[in-house]
């Protein structure tokens, strides 16, 4: 069993056999499969928050108006830590970017020409400002005709322009 024909992709893994794949083992929050899944996610949610949660009571701050925004009433910390906690922990046995078959390679190389060919901004000068800014000033021209002479008007674009 040593040759090393006989050895599977399975067999590699920069997760087990480490000390902290042990550890886990050991206190049964993950098997040799990493099997208990929802324990896991649980555990490392809990000891991510209930020590903040402990802390700001001991201060005063879980409630109340002792701080700008009290620990409950903070919820982009909730979530990152009850939240996207599990969910990471959830996803660790899901492959990120697909199978290695060519199907998958096509739909990467895809989605980079379909980024490479987007504008930085989703609106374009000349097809939405300046028709925009058109539509938003021809409305105003006979009321600036009845205050101002015509002259002035032209006179007053020129200068903005030029």
């Amino acid at each position: 069993m040593s040759d090393p024909s006989f050895l599977s992709i399975d067999d590699f893994s920069l997760e087990k056999g480490g000390p902290f794949f042990r550890l886990l083992v050991r206190t049964r929050l993950m098997g040799e499969d990493f099997a208990p899944v929802a324990r896991r996610a649980v555990f490392f949610s809990l000891l991510a928050w209930l020590p903040l949660l402990v802390l700001s009571t001991i201060e005063g701050a879980a409630f109340g108006q002792a701080v700008k925004i009290p620990f409950f009433h903070d919820f982009p910390v909730s979530v990152r830590l009850l939240l996207a906690i599990p969910i990471l922990i959830a996803a660790e046995g899901e492959a990120l970017i697909g199978s290695a078959d060519i199907q998958s390679l096509a739909d990467l190389g895809n989605s980079y020409q379909i980024i490479r060919e987007m504008r930085p901004a989703p609106i374009d000068l000349w097809t939405t400002i300046v028709p925009m800014a058109a539509f938003t000033v021809v409305p105003f021209l006979p009321l600036a005709l009845t205050v101002l002479p015509f002259e002035e008007i032209v006179k007053g674009i020129i200068g903005i322009l030029f």
